[in-house]
């Protein structure tokens, strides 16, 4: 560390050598400015060390990529800086980083399967937990396999708790729905908004709502003679296949299309986009 920086310009070098190039000038600058801006205030120089104010106010602008025990703070500023910085920081930028991704899943787990796969070769994601219906669905064998933890829900407490409490504890960045067939309960979106993502096999907003799924839709699709269906990745709110679109990918139907060979097209999709 260069010695003729300051207590709070040393901080903020910390800071920027530990994080970059994942933070941005803006962010570093931004805590910089409000540092000096509570330090010139008596009663928070009085009250708080140089090191506190800093790190809180690190904490509060960059919170995507923080956790609260990301700090162990010490609050005398004298002797903050030490050759020996895990006194100072207990941090794992490794850990920060990563993203938690929850899959809910019905079925085979197909979609599932993909999902696990991508992130083995991607430390940024991972996979923390499977959440299933069905005590019977070939998704608990992945889990199994995978060593990832799964949580059976049933109907009545998943209306009425969401399983809220047992899905905040894995600190979900997003919650994937991938063939999963209950319509998630408004407790559980109002606690993780704009988190909730589905992936439906037909262009929404047509041929979606209750029952629109499996070769219903692609049955649904054939006979009503379109030449083109596809996949719609969108956001979920409280009404089956209704949330914001993100996402729409498709595919031609031929003349002589079925509903197993369409099936095999929307799988294509989905496997390459989600």
């Amino acid at each position: 560390m260069v010695k003729h920086l300051s207590i709070l310009n040393q901080i903020i070098y910390l800071f920027k050598n530990l994080i970059l190039p994942n933070a941005n000038s803006i962010i570093i600058k931004s805590i910089s400015y409000y540092s000096e801006f509570f330090l010139s205030h008596n009663y928070y120089k009085k009250k708080y060390s140089k090191c506190y104010i800093v790190a809180e106010l690190f904490l509060n602008t960059y919170v995507p990529l923080c956790q609260k025990n990301i700090f162990i703070i010490t609050r005398t500023s004298s002797n903050y800086y030490k050759k020996n910085t895990q006194n100072i920081f207990n941090f794992n930028m490794k850990k920060n980083l990563q993203k938690n991704i929850i899959i809910f899943a019905s079925g085979a787990g197909s979609n599932a399967r993909k999902i696990i796969d991508h992130f083995k070769k991607d430390d940024k994601a991972k996979v923390v937990l499977i959440v299933c219906n069905n005590s019977k669905a070939g998704v608990l064998q992945i889990a199994s396999n995978e060593q990832i933890p799964v949580l059976l829900i049933q109907k009545d407490r998943f209306k009425e708790t969401g399983y809220v409490e047992e899905i905040k504890k894995y600190e979900p960045t997003l919650i994937v729905l991938a063939g999963f067939l209950w319509m998630i309960p408004e407790i559980l979106i109002q606690h993780f908004p704009h988190k909730i993502i589905n992936i439906h096999p037909a262009l929404l907003p047509a041929y979606g709502g209750k029952g629109m799924y499996g070769s219903a839709v692609h049955k649904a699709v054939i006979e009503s003679n379109e030449k083109e269906s596809g996949i719609t990745i969108h956001y979920v709110d409280d009404k089956y296949d209704h949330g914001k679109i993100i996402f729409q990918s498709k595919c031609a139907i031929s003349e002589t299309e079925t509903a197993e060979s369409l099936a095999g097209k929307i799988h294509q999709l989905e496997h390459e986009y989600y």
